[in-house]
């Protein structure tokens, strides 16, 4: 499945995504093995907050 198919998965599933142990209402999905998008879900929208590259140092990433 492609990077958009998979954004568009979520858009029918938005709790598909896992939550995150720093914050509950964050959820990470991961998009393909490269890249996870964070997004939190509100009440009639997905809002999209980071897309992060996984080959870089895990310590970088804030949301996790």
């Amino acid at each position: 499945m492609t990077f958009y198919g998979r954004i568009d998965n979520l858009a029918y599933n938005p709790k598909a995504g896992l939550q995150t142990k720093k914050n509950p209402s964050i959820r990470k999905f991961i998009i393909t093995k490269h890249n996870t998008l964070y997004y939190e879900i509100f009440e009639n929208r997905i809002e999209l907050l980071a897309i992060f590259f996984n080959v870089q140092n895990p310590d970088k990433n804030k949301l996790k």
